[in-house]
């Protein structure tokens, strides 16, 4: 894509949303070397997004007026997040529900370390001034832990192919003093209206919880501390393939087979069919 075409399609995004959109990523037709990512915050929009009532009433095939719904005697949903996009000059706006698990008499939330909450998507399509459902997808996926999903506004989006997005959503944990997080990968398909769950990608770690740079005894439990960071970008090998490689792109330090700090190698993933999946490490 050129400097000229670029700019171009940048500039209708900004005029077509700058009335009608509190936040929104713009997301380019093709797939760029790098990816690219506008993201631009609009105030006082004179356009309103589905609400809550009419997503829940839309997923769940049931006329519901409330903020939240109790899908059975122990599951209640309720929306995580939704964010308007542009694709190929159509505005959309994309939900994602989340449905957790709580008591049936308190209807108080039930959570443990290792209960995360089901996510479900909805698709919407602005068409004559009306938001139009293109799709929707119970339980997906699940993401989050204590029965709950990490706090999201938006999600970073990446153009895969012409018609193929994904959402970088966050995701991980903490265990025994060493933390891992990244980013769950949801896909949507503009062509054929549909959403997948492309797996997760792990881009920053530590071992806060069971270390120590000072110096320790012998019989210490502690080891060195090692940390790092990461994003995940589109490969500069772009493919014509609708699942590019991703790489994430590191800073930071991790441990050797040896277990001596080192600094940590880039990742080039790949896409094996159902999941993305780790390939091989990339000195930095």
């Amino acid at each position: 894509m050129n400097k000229n075409s670029r700019y171009g399609m940048v500039a209708f995004a900004t005029v077509a949303l700058c009335a009608i959109a509190a936040n929104y990523i713009y997301v380019q037709k093709t797939p760029p070397a790098a990816p690219v990512n506008v993201v631009q915050t609009v105030k006082q929009p004179d356009l309103k997004p589905p609400t809550t009532a009419d997503v829940l009433s839309a997923l769940f095939g049931v006329k519901i007026k409330a903020d939240n719904f109790i899908s059975s005697e122990n599951k209640r949903s309720s929306v995580w997040f939704g964010q308007l996009l542009t694709h190929d000059k159509g505005l959309f706006y994309a939900v994602f529900i989340k449905t957790q698990t709580i008591d049936t008499d308190s209807q108080a939330l039930l959570s443990s370390h290792a209960d995360s909450a089901n996510v479900s998507t909805l698709m919407y399509q602005l068409n004559a001034g009306q938001w139009q459902l293109l799709s929707k997808q119970m339980n997906l996926s699940s993401f989050g832990s204590w029965g709950d999903v990490p706090d999201m506004q938006q999600a970073q989006i990446l153009s895969l192919s012409a018609n193929k997005v994904v959402f970088l959503i966050d995701n991980g944990f903490t265990s025994q003093g060493y933390s891992e997080e990244g980013k769950g990968l949801i896909s949507y398909n503009f062509a054929t209206h549909t959403w997948k769950d492309l797996g997760f990608i792990q881009t920053a770690g530590n071992n806060a919880g069971v270390c120590d740079d000072a110096p320790q005894s012998a019989d210490s439990m502690l080891s060195a501390c090692w940390e790092f960071t990461g994003e995940i970008t589109v490969s500069k090998q772009v493919s014509d393939s609708d699942y590019p490689d991703l790489l994430v792109l590191h800073k930071g330090t991790t441990t050797d087979s040896e277990n001596k700090i080192v600094a940590i190698a880039n990742h080039l993933y790949a896409f094996d069919g159902s999941f993305y999946t780790q390939r091989k490490q990339i000195s930095r």
